[in-house]
């Protein structure tokens, strides 16, 4: 039997209202080499897809991607006083200890604080 290491596969799902399409391609390589394509903001995805897949394949060279999609932006932006409050006591605080070092800051931008993790 030939068994070949180079391969394309593709899965497509959505559940509420959220899409998800994976794409595996793979070649032939002597060791085993992943590189995986995921969303920000799914840290954990990454060490589960990872022993998923060396589990079950032992060599070659292989590229998984994940997209995700909404079906529907939501109407409208909601702020969450609590988390702003908490990211704009956090500027603040770098700032002042910025400050007490002798480094000016430039302030900062509405897009980068709504940018802030």
């Amino acid at each position: 039997m030939i068994r070949s290491m180079t391969a394309f596969a593709s899965r497509t799902g959505h559940q509420d209202g959220l899409n998800w399409a994976w794409e595996l391609r793979s070649v032939n390589g002597r060791g085993l080499d992943l590189r995986l394509k995921l969303p920000e903001g799914l840290d954990g995805l990454e060490a589960a897809t990872r022993a998923a897949l060396a589990a079950r394949i032992a060599r070659g060279s292989v590229s998984v991607a994940l997209k995700l999609t909404r079906d529907e932006l939501p109407s409208g932006l909601a702020l969450d006083e609590a988390v702003l409050d908490r990211t704009l006591a956090a500027l603040a605080a770098i700032e002042e200890r910025a400050r007490r070092f002798g480094v000016a800051l430039a302030p900062a931008s509405t897009a980068e604080v709504m940018a802030a993790r």
